[in-house]
């Protein structure tokens, strides 16, 4: 009974696996599907590309012109892949799609801090094939590289143990990942926000004021 319960669970665990790398890979394909259909520009996409075009990178810390708004380095991201690659739709494109891929992973990896595999193919499907999320992988506009420094703020903070870290690390990790994450993502602020509250909560828990 016992070995055939081992097999029985071994099974169900390769199912659930095979099952996730499915949804894994689905998502990726259908954003890079929808990147390689080439669509043109929306006109908030020409004008991020007309400030890329016209400026270069310190012009870029400067508020956008064509009443458009996004942060320093997603703007330098964009700007060195058009040098690399030109103009083009699928140029300014690409790096919103590597965002999008990376955060199927990372999002699989968040889930898997609070759920089982078992049940995190639900969620994950719901990103994955999610058409907002699919869209605005190949959308030229920082949401997509938000969701991606959401995300990896989110898992940040599970990662980083407030109460085993020595206060000197903890303050020095938190302080290059913030920085980085405000100068590239503007909703981080709101996200990081909250990463503070989780931590206080924790130091209020264990009275480790």
């Amino acid at each position: 009974m016992k070995w055939a319960r081992f097999f029985t669970e071994k099974k169900t665990s390769y199912f659930y696996s095979i099952g996730l790398v499915v949804i894994l890979l689905g998502g990726a394909l259908l954003r890079i599907n929808y990147w390689l259909q080439n669509r043109n520009l929306f006109i908030d996409e020409v004008n991020v590309v007309r400030n890329l075009h016209e400026r270069n990178f310190y012009e870029l810390l400067k508020p956008l012109a064509y009443e458009q708004y996004a942060p320093p380095i997603f703007l330098w991201i964009e700007n060195f892949f058009t040098i690399l690659f030109g103009f083009g739709e699928q140029a300014v494109r690409l790096f919103p799609l590597l965002c999008g891929l990376a955060s199927l992973v990372v999002f699989y990896n968040l889930l898997l801090c609070f759920i089982s595999r078992k049940v995190a193919w639900y969620p994950l499907g719901l990103f994955a094939f999610g058409m907002i999320y699919i869209h605005y992988a190949a959308t030229v506009k920082q949401y997509m590289p938000d969701t991606l420094i959401a995300i990896l703020l989110l898992l940040f903070t599970q990662k980083i143990d407030v109460t085993v870290c020595s206060p000197r690390r903890f303050v020095f990790q938190w302080l290059l990942i913030g920085s980085v994450a405000i100068w590239s993502s503007m909703s981080a602020v709101f996200i990081l926000a909250g990463v503070g509250l989780y931590y206080a909560a924790i130091a209020l828990r264990h009275k480790n004021y």
